[in-house]
C-alpha cells in the first residue's frame, strides 16, 4: 500500500477536471440539469446524494425517485449521460444514517456504514465524501475509523480507483482557522490507499444555511471575508489537495467569485429542492385542485424533513412545503397530485411541474458554475 494522496489536479478548466459545482441528487429534474450543465461545459459534474435521497441498499432506497445508487447509475445510463456524472456518495461514514445504529455501539456504527459503502462502489460510485464528525462527537478515534473505512473501500473497489473527500464537519458559520486546516492536512498524509487517492478536503469557509438563506460570514462580512477564506485554504497549497465547500446553497454570485478565486468547489443541494417545492405550491395554488396543495403540505409535515431547516417551530402549510415538500415526493398520494397537476396544465397547453422544475433548475446550476468558473454569466 502507498499514500495515495499527493498528486498533481487537473487543471480545473481541462477537459477531464470535474466542475467546481457539485450538485445534490435531489430530484429527478435536479440529476436531469446537472447532466445538462456537464454537457454545455464539456466537463463532468459531481452528482452528490446522502444515503437519505438515494439509498444503498434495495430494502432501504432513497426518498428521491426511491432510489438507490444503482437505480441512479441505471437511470443516467438508460439517459445516455452517465459519462458526464461522477457519482458521489456524500456524507458516508458511521452515524451518519439512522441505519448505522446508536452512536452507544461505535464498532457496529462503522460496519454498518462500511458495508453501505462497498454496496455504493459495487453499484458505480467514483467518489466518496467521508464524513467522521459525528464519529469524533461520540468518541471514535477518527485515524483509526477513517482507515479501517478505507480499507474496506479500496477492497470492494478492487482496483478501481475511487476519488475521496475527507471531512471532520462541526458545521458553522465561521471560518476555519489555519492550524485545523494543517491537522487535517496531516491527518489525510497518513492515510494509506492501494489505488484510490484523496482530491478534496472539507473546509469550514463561512458557508452556512439556515432556512432557505446562507447566514455563513462569507455573506455576512462582505468583503472581509476573502482574507480569512484565503488563509484557511493557504495550507492546500502544493499538496494537491483541493479544498470543497459544503453549505454553499443561496450564495450571491459575489460570495461564488470569492471561493472560485481561492480555487475552492461548492456543494450545494437543499436549494435546487426548495425550488422545486416553491413551484410545486405556486402551481397547485393557481392551477390545480385547490386541494392539492393543502395534501402535500399535510403530508411534507407529517414526514418531518422540514424540521431540519425551519426557524420556527409551527411554519404555515406554504412554509412546510417550501422547506420539507422534497422528503415525501415519494408518497403515492404526492406523486398523484403532481400527475393530476401536470395533466390540468397540459390541458390548457401549459408546460408542467417537471419540466419547468428542470429548466429552472438547470438556469441555476449555470448561473452557479459561471460564477465558480469566474466568468459572466450569458444570456442564454
Amino acid at each position: 500500500m502507498s499514500h495515495g494522496v499527493w498528486h498533481n489536479p487537473p487543471d480545473r478548466r481541462s477537459s477531464s477536471a470535474v466542475l467546481p459545482l457539485a450538485a445534490g441528487a435531489v430530484s429527478r429534474a435536479a440529476v436531469d440539469a446537472a447532466c445538462d450543465v456537464a454537457r454545455y461545459f464539456g466537463r463532468p459534474i459531481q452528482l452528490i446524494a446522502s444515503r437519505a435521497q438515494v439509498g444503498s441498499f434495495s430494502s432501504r432506497p432513497g426518498y428521491v425517485e426511491g432510489w438507490t445508487v444503482a437505480d441512479l447509475s441505471e437511470y443516467l445510463t438508460a439517459a445516455h449521460t452517465r459519462h458526464v456524472v461522477h457519482l458521489c456518495r456524500d456524507h458516508g461514514g458511521p452515524l451518519q444514517h439512522e441505519e448505522d445504529g446508536p452512536a452507544t455501539d461505535l464498532p457496529g456504527a462503522l460496519e454498518r456504514s462500511s458495508a453501505a459503502l462497498v454496496a455504493d462502489i459495487q453499484a458505480g460510485v467514483e467518489a466518496i465524501h467521508l464524513d467522521l464528525g459525528s464519529w469524533r462527537a461520540a468518541g471514535g478515534d477518527v485515524a483509526k475509523g477513517l482507515q479501517l473505512t478505507l480499507d474496506r473501500c479500496e477492497n470492494a473497489a478492487a482496483g478501481r480507483p475511487i476519488t475521496y473527500e475527507i471531512g471532520l464537519e462541526n458545521q458553522s458559520d465561521a471560518v476555519d482557522r489555519v492550524d485545523h486546516v494543517e491537522s487535517l492536512i496531516e491527518l489525510v498524509r497518513e492515510l494509506r490507499f492501494v489505488t484510490g487517492s484523496v482530491a478534496f478536503v472539507v473546509i469550514q469557509l463561512g458557508t452556512f444555511v439556515r432556512g432557505d438563506v446562507n447566514v455563513g460570514l462569507l455573506e455576512c462580512r462582505g468583503r472581509d471575508s476573502e482574507a480569512a477564506v484565503l488563509d484557511a485554504v493557504s495550507p492546500l497549497h502544493g499538496t494537491g489537495l483541493l479544498a470543497k465547500a459544503h453549505n454553499s446553497d443561496y450564495l450571491s454570485p459575489r460570495a461564488f467569485a470569492v471561493l472560485a478565486r481561492c480555487g475552492v468547489h461548492c456543494n450545494v443541494a437543499p436549494q435546487y429542492a426548495v425550488l422545486q417545492n416553491r413551484l410545486l405550491w405556486t402551481l397547485l395554488s393557481r392551477c390545480g385542485d385547490s386541494r392539492g396543495a393543502s395534501r402535500v403540505a399535510d403530508i411534507a409535515r407529517d414526514a418531518g424533513g422540514w424540521r431540519k431547516w425551519a426557524t420556527e417551530d409551527d411554519p404555515a402549510p406554504r412554509r412546510i412545503v417550501e422547506l420539507g415538500a422534497h422528503y415525501a415526493v415519494s408518497n403515492p398520494v404526492v406523486k398523484e397530485t403532481i400527475a393530476l397537476l401536470d395533466r390540468a396544465m397540459e390541458a390548457v397547453n401549459l408546460r408542467g411541474y417537471e419540466w419547468r422544475s428542470h429548466q429552472y433548475l438547470r438556469q441555476l446550476m449555470l448561473q452557479q458554475t459561471w460564477s465558480l468558473e469566474r466568468r459572466a454569466f450569458p444570456c442564454l
